[in-house]
């Protein structure tokens, strides 16, 4: 921005900002949430994100799962179910992969 006198001033847009690691709406998304680590939403413990700014579709995912983490979709000759006691393992829409270090839902996979 030109302030006069051949001067210029970087500006930075100051606004909501998701603080979700690898967020892909920090800044595009229509509505943000400030956590205040006492919200009950979804049954979840929000202590370990108090003072944290997430954007819609990341307070969803962890009223949800429980976790802000997101899962990679599985292609291909991937998309098959390795569970040994699944009855379908071939009819699902969706795979995932999980592995140990997978904590969604506040499950020990």
């Amino acid at each position: 921005e030109n302030i006069g006198m051949g001067e210029k001033l970087e500006v930075e847009v100051v606004g909501p900002r998701c603080t979700s690691p690898g967020c892909k709406h920090q800044r595009t998304s229509h509505r943000f949430h400030t956590i205040d680590g006492r919200q009950r939403a979804g049954g979840q413990d929000w202590s370990a994100l108090k003072g944290h700014v997430l954007c819609n579709t990341c307070y969803n995912r962890y009223r949800e799962r429980g976790t802000l983490q997101t899962f990679q979709v599985l292609g291909g000759k991937e998309k098959r179910c390795t569970y040994a006691d699944c009855e379908h393992p071939s009819e699902s829409r969706r795979f995932y992969h999980i592995d140990a270090s997978s904590s969604a839902g506040g499950q020990d996979w």
